[in-house]
């Protein structure tokens, strides 16, 4: 199952700026115990105390390369837990996910009524009636490394002032936590952009935002956020019945929009105060893309056919978007692996320190999103494929759908059998099962839009 790293993972006393006496110390001790070392400990925080520990270590060999294999693993490790989970993103990671272990979600869906008839008990008692049960794996499908180089004359210059040892530590950290600080919002921001533009969000259409018509566009964001605290099928891609508390509703929005509008008058959309709504709320310079981050892009899903540029059209789109409301279970983010690995080239005289960053980067169809937009929308059509079809009893068929849209009109369907006598026939995402005792001839099946219910598309099914 996954878990939050503890406390004292997170918050290990540990930083780049303030590795002082007591942390140098008790990283010699572990290596000292393990090793049956004797490196001296620091008696004081005397510049001459550090360079008697350093001059040791130009002396024996053996005990820095194990001194500094613990350093990275110990302290470098605690270091970049620390960052990549105090960041702007920290309300949307779900945890650490044990390698070879997936997430398997499970939402089951409201149940049909039938009314009370007495003398058809007598026959239906025993008649299944089986439960709406959906599930989907999120799956491991971002594995990065990132690599820092320190020479020997670095190691040996850290041990002449406490400053340098500080100066060590942030360079073998920084950079790379900070690297994979930054990659993890730019997938969480493509997640976004193309779940949008492939029409997985359900769209809400608001004015191009002026500091006039705030207080109308803040009017409309309450609407929302009061709506999807009732059952609905609307709201989310895979059509199912839910509801999103007001504390589980979080905001992403870009800088533009945070400039003009009123944090308190806000946040009492989302019945908050001001600090409590800080808290669910998460800047983002905008949704469109540069050539910088397309580049970057690149780099993190080389050879990942799925993944698709953004064109210059889509991008003049995603700068409409002002922001998305959603339910905290809806990003889908695990950390599989995290680990620093350290090796020591004696020709060259350097270090290599290597951080592997594996992620599962992924969106929950179950959980409510909202996205506000001042790009119209429009489903101009929608289409089952095939519209015809012959099962027998105990027969199963995918149907899919095709829609036409503009703007980013959510594309998602709900489906609906019609004319089937047997409780056990049913339709979950398409998939039509036909019962083994289902009497019927023919049976309809209907997809519905879910951002307009006056368009829908049919197929029938003959059962031979």
């Amino acid at each position: 199952m996954p878990r939050r790293p503890t406390e004292s993972e997170i918050n290990g006393g540990v930083t780049a700026t303030n590795f002082n006496r007591s942390m140098l110390n008790a990283t010699i001790r572990e290596v000292n115990e393990l090793n049956n070392f004797n490196i001296p400990i620091a008696n004081s925080d005397t510049t001459e105390s550090i360079r008697e520990i350093g001059n040791w270590f130009v002396s024996h060999k053996s005990h820095a390369n194990a001194f500094v294999h613990m350093l990275i693993n110990k302290v470098g490790m605690s270091i970049i837990t620390s960052r990549l989970y105090l960041n702007p993103l920290r309300h949307f990671k779900k945890g650490i996910v044990e390698l070879g272990e997936s997430v398997e979600e499970i939402f089951v869906n409201i149940t049909n009524p039938h009314q009370f008839d007495p003398v058809k008990s007598e026959t239906e008692v025993l008649k299944r009636d089986l439960p709406d049960v959906r599930s989907i794996f999120h799956i491991l499908n971002y594995q990065k490394f990132y690599k820092q180089t320190i020479s020997n004359q670095e190691l040996r210059a850290a041990f002449m002032t406490w400053d340098n040892l500080n100066n060590l530590i942030a360079k073998i950290t920084e950079s790379m936590s900070t690297s994979a600080n930054y990659d993890e919002q730019l997938v969480t921001k493509y997640l976004f952009a193309r779940m949008a533009l492939d029409g997985k969000i359900h769209t809400v259409n608001i004015p191009t935002l002026t500091p006039t018509n705030m207080n109308s566009v803040v009017t409309k964001i309450k609407e929302m956020s009061n709506d999807i605290t009732f059952l609905s099928s609307m709201y989310n891609y895979a059509g199912v019945h839910t509801a999103t508390s007001k504390d589980n509703q979080f905001i992403l929005m870009t800088s533009a929009f945070d400039a003009i509008n009123d944090v308190e008058v806000l946040a009492s959309a989302y019945n908050m105060d001001k600090a409590e709504f800080v808290g669910h709320r998460t800047l983002i310079d905008k949704f469109s893309f540069n050539k910088a981050d397309t580049d970057r892009l690149a780099l993190l899903f080389e050879n990942d056919s799925n993944y698709k540029p953004f064109t210059a059209t889509e991008n003049a789109q995603l700068d409409s978007i002002a922001c998305f409301s959603f339910d905290r279970d809806f990003l889908m983010i695990f950390d599989n692996l995290n680990e620093m690995g350290d090796i020591n080239n004696p020709q060259g005289l350097y270090w290599n320190y290597v951080l592997h960053t594996w992620r599962t980067f992924s969106a929950s169809p179950y959980s409510n999103c909202l996205l506000f937009t001042s790009t119209p929308i429009e489903i101009t059509g929608l289409s089952i494929n095939p519209d015809t079809a012959t099962l027998s009893a105990g027969g199963k068929m995918l149907f899919t759908v095709e829609i036409e849209s503009t703007g980013f009109a959510n594309k998602g369907v709900t489906w609906e059998l019609t004319g089937n006598n047997s409780q056990g026939t049913h339709c979950n995402d398409g998939f039509v099962r036909i019962a083994s005792d289902e009497t019927a001839t023919s049976i309809t099946v209907t997809a519905t839009s879910v951002a307009d219910s006056t368009k829908t598309a049919t197929a029938t099914i003959t059962i031979a």
